[in-house]
């Protein structure tokens, strides 16, 4: 979580939606601190910072899953077995929903939504809310890119078990159940 005092701002990060490249700029750009955690994503807002506007990132469930199942098979050494994308959304069923790390955060919603699949724009739109004077041209790409073609990796079943796990998240933040089919 970052916070920015200047512009009454907090910003809880959510994995896998462009979060540290959200974050880089916020630090640099508007002076935000790192708000301390014993694990990374699971920090509260610290009290003086009640009232601020609550900002996160949000994506598409079925982009989050194959972006977090690429991500493990980065991380993974080639000497260890790769699970398949089946074996893992199998054992991903605890994936955490992005209501999931607001409660963490101590919030019940966030303010401002900076959506994934328009995210040069929506970062823009953000960063005008909170400070207007810092809007930046582009959002410069930190980490690793996961997110292309993810929609050939859905079957029905495959969909059917993301469904399952984000079902809150495709409702609350408006997302197509049969969005995996398109592309």
């Amino acid at each position: 979580m970052i916070v920015m005092p200047k512009s009454r701002a907090a910003f809880v990060e959510i994995p896998r939606t462009a979060s540290q490249a959200m974050k880089k700029f916020f630090r640099e750009q508007l002076g935000g601190k790192v708000v301390p955690a014993k694990r990374q994503h699971f920090c509260r807002l610290p009290r003086a910072c009640r009232g601020y506007k609550i900002m996160c990132g949000v994506r598409n469930p079925y982009a989050r899953a194959y972006s977090h199942y690429i991500r493990r098979l980065m991380r993974e050494s080639l000497s260890q077995r790769q699970l398949s994308f089946e074996e893992f959304l199998d054992t991903a069923r605890g994936e955490r929903s992005i209501q999931h790390y607001l409660r963490v955060a101590g919030v019940l919603r966030a303010d401002i939504l900076i959506r994934f699949e328009g995210l040069p724009r929506s970062f823009r739109q953000a960063v005008r809310k909170i400070a207007p004077k810092a809007v930046p041209r582009l959002l410069p790409h930190v980490g690793m890119r996961t997110g292309h073609g993810w929609q050939g990796f859905f079957t029905q079943a495959r969909a059917d078990l993301v469904w399952r796990m984000s079902k809150g998240d495709f409702k609350k933040y408006d997302y197509d159940r049969d969005s995996w089919r398109q592309g």
